[in-house]
């Protein structure tokens, strides 16, 4: 049997460039442009050349940031019970997103156990490992826990997972070296069987698994007879995808951007891991995804995968159903079950694409599906505006080749009110080019400056680009200049989920629309995400993801920071604006305010507050850390007695480690009362003694007049009164 080559797959599933990103592809406005202009977050969908031989491995998966080389020097345990071996990798179990090493159960080191790092900021799939932990599904690896560990590699701590560890490796592995082979007449039992089984678990809590490819197939025992899938949980759904195993959908749509999906996507993906696993390669591996994609338009997936390769008739019928691009006439986990029991059931006819009688150039290449057109102009939004503002022949293309006057028309005014709001977001080449690519491909992603997501990946494609590959940038512009909205507009109809997901954009645009803290990009992470966690580098040793975990957290960190750095940053007030229920809108108002005094006081209330509705217990750190920030609060109060009490106080209040304590002491509304009268009556009477003073000195030349007056009427009086006392005496010597 020929091996497989899963890593011989068009577009992003080639080999590295030494960036770790792959290479770039041909098309454009030409090779050179597209290499050049290529930004990081669209690298690893981009075509590359094959691989010289059919040899098994799996695909090429730069990684967000290094965390899992091996290190011997550092081992991390788990709740007290599962240590972590650095110095013992496992790379077969890697994924784009998490590094995996062997794992030890305390209480039962006969547990055969893998641990997976996960990447520093990457959003894990919360939900489903609540959900699968301790439970037992076929086709797929136990979860056997899950928590944040310190992992210095990482950077600080970071959420692992811990599975059984599958015995018999790798199947692709074992195909290679000849340990294992599935042939046509046992791929139902060994193969189709336990993955519909897996699919149809996840399809009863409605999660997808969106990791289903060859190599993330492992045998469960060391004799190699039983499959289970991989890891599902340590990143965003499907982002170690690659293209082939998509949807035409969700295919041309950047790793982060796949969406979440639904168990219709998972079929799709199990119906190219046969194939692909069957053959022993992958027929489309000299095809690049924008060919590939051309061709699946054209002729559907079926016949795009398995190209020229010969397919056993008895599976024909089952992956014609599972790759059906009509995904209402996809075959369901029902109707593969049914065809695994020896029900037959009337071939689904595959529905056609809008295809142009005559193709249009656009980069020197044909294109006669819209939606293959509109992947092309994706890639380069200049070159598409160019070529729309000068070719009238597009025009005419949409009209008489497709048919379709009434798309003619919408494109027409969409380029002619670019050119008359020339200069501003709304005309900018990638805003238009969103806008036209979603008119020619209504069920393809919200596609902007080469980056593209489905709609229902907003909470997974915001912690993924801005954090782990730094595109903070680009989420943000596309969400506040409404990008989204094109997509909306031309769906056929809106079904309660396009809502939900509708109204996510709609409130993100709102907090990127103000600067406040507590608001801003920030903001949108934790509130589309309740799970992830807090991203604030204040935090870095710690793994907070609920508003409990906060304040002991930050009472942990107080002793391994700067005492002078506040504890609140724009992330950690943005989380705790997602997470806590309570209004808090008077506490971010002082915390932007641009006095010191009330910033100060605003960050001691809220923290305060918190630790009163959360009823936290001592935080003698985290108080002993606010108290010694406090003296621009203390400094508010005008009284130099009240301050010197305040200050007395302060340290036996830390020793207490009650926050609201200090607050009290801090902001008591009868000791400002008495203060702020003290300080009135103070002004009155400095007011008073103020004015006496002005008077005197108001006007000094009537002043000496009038003290020369009044020195005169003295003299004179004096003057007199001698005067007669020597009369009085002349007198009086007279007589005697």
């Amino acid at each position: 049997m020929a091996e497989v080559a899963e890593n011989s797959l068009p577009a992003d599933d080639q080999t590295s460039a030494p960036d770790g990103h792959s290479a770039p592809p041909t098309g454009g406005a030409s090779d050179a442009s597209v290499t050049e202009n290529t930004p990081p977050e669209f690298d690893n969908e981009l075509p590359t050349e094959p691989t010289p031989d059919n040899s098994i491995a799996d695909e090429a998966m730069p990684e967000a940031e290094p965390v899992g080389e091996a290190h011997p020097a550092v081992t991390a345990i788990m709740n007290d019970r599962y240590i972590i071996d650095g110095g013992r990798p496992i790379p077969e179990m890697d994924t784009k997103t998490s590094k995996a090493y062997t794992a030890v159960d305390r209480q039962d080191q006969s547990e055969q156990l893998v641990a997976l790092v996960c990447s520093r900021g990457a959003p894990i799939r919360g939900d489903l490992l609540k959900q699968l932990k301790n439970q037992s599904t076929r086709g797929m690896l136990q979860v056997i826990e899950w928590d944040a560990i310190d992992w210095p590699p990482a950077g600080g701590k970071t959420m692992c997972i811990i599975y059984e560890r599958p015995l018999g490796g790798r199947v692709i592995d074992s195909i290679a070296q000849g340990k294992a082979r599935i042939s046509e007449y046992d791929v139902v039992n060994k193969l189709i069987e336990p993955l519909i089984a897996a699919i149809s678990s996840l399809e009863t809590i409605a999660q997808p698994h969106r990791s289903i490819r060859p190599g993330n197939l492992h045998f469960l025992d060391a004799a190699r007879t039983t499959i289970v899938l991989g890891d599902c949980c340590s990143g965003p759904p499907a982002y170690s995808q690659p293209a082939i195993f998509e949807t035409i959908e969700r295919c041309t749509a950047s790793p982060s951007g796949r969406g979440m999906g639904t168990s219709m996507d998972d079929i799709y993906a199990l119906g190219v891991t046969v194939i692909i696993t069957m053959l022993g390669y992958n027929p489309g591996r000299d095809k690049s995804l924008g060919e590939m994609l051309a061709i699946k338009l054209d002729r559907g997936s079926y016949a795009a995968i398995c190209g020229n390769a010969r397919i056993p008739i008895s599976l024909v019928e089952p992956l014609r159903g599972m790759l059906n691009d009509d995904e209402p006439s996809r075959w369901t986990t029902e109707e593969v079950r049914a065809w695994i029991d020896g029900r037959k059931r009337t071939p689904q006819q595959r529905k056609g694409q809008p295809k142009a009688e005559t193709p249009y150039i656009f980069a020197s290449r044909p294109h006669t599906s819209p939606r293959a057109l509109a992947y092309a102009f994706s890639r380069d939004p200049e070159e598409m505006i160019r070529t729309l503002k000068s070719d009238e022949n597009f025009d005419s293309w949409i009209r008489r080749s497709l048919g379709d006057d009434d798309l003619a028309d919408r494109i027409k005014f969409v380029m002619e009110q670019a050119k008359l709001t020339s200069g501003t977001p709304g005309a900018d080449p990638s805003v238009v080019s969103a806008r036209i690519c979603s008119m020619l491909d209504p069920r393809g992603p919200i596609r902007f400056q080469r980056y593209a997501m489905m709609p229902d990946s907003l909470s997974f494609a915001l912690p993924t680009e801005v954090v782990m590959r730094d595109n903070k940038q680009l989420i943000s512009d596309l969400i506040a200049n409404e990008v989204y909205e094109s997509w909306f507009k031309v769906q056929e109809r809106n079904p309660p989920d396009h809502l939900i997901w509708h109204r996510n954009f709609v409130q993100c645009k709102r907090y990127l629309g103000i600067r406040e803290p507590g608001y801003g990009i920030e903001r949108c992470l934790y509130e589309m995400n309740q799970g992830l966690a807090c991203l604030s580098p204040v935090l870095k040793n710690q793994y907070v993801t609920t508003l409990r975990e906060l304040l002991p957290a930050l009472d942990v960190t107080a002793n391994q920071v700067d005492s002078e750095v506040r504890p609140l940053d724009r992330h950690i007030m943005a989380f705790i604006a997602a997470r806590f229920d309570e209004d808090i809108q008077p506490h971010l108002r002082a915390l932007s305010s641009s006095d010191e005094q009330r910033r100060t006081i605003g960050m001691l209330s809220l923290l305060a507050f918190i630790q009163w509705k959360t009823n936290v217990s001592t935080l003698l750190g985290l108080t002993s850390w606010v108290g010694g920030l406090l003296q621009p609060a203390i400094n508010s109060y005008h009284s130099r007695t009240t301050r010197k009490e305040i200050e007395k106080a302060i340290p036996q209040l830390v020793r207490q480690g009650s926050l609201p304590e200090l607050f009290n002491l801090i902001d008591n509304a009868e000791k400002r009362r008495t203060d702020d009268d003290g300080f009135s009556k103070a002004q009155e009477e400095f007011g008073a003694a103020e004015s006496e003073i002005q008077e005197i000195e108001s006007d000094d030349g009537l002043h000496q007049s009038k003290l020369l007056r009044s020195g005169q009427k003295i003299t004179s009086m004096g003057a007199i009164l001698v005067s007669m006392i020597v009369i009085t005496v002349m007198l009086i010597s007279e007589v005697f």
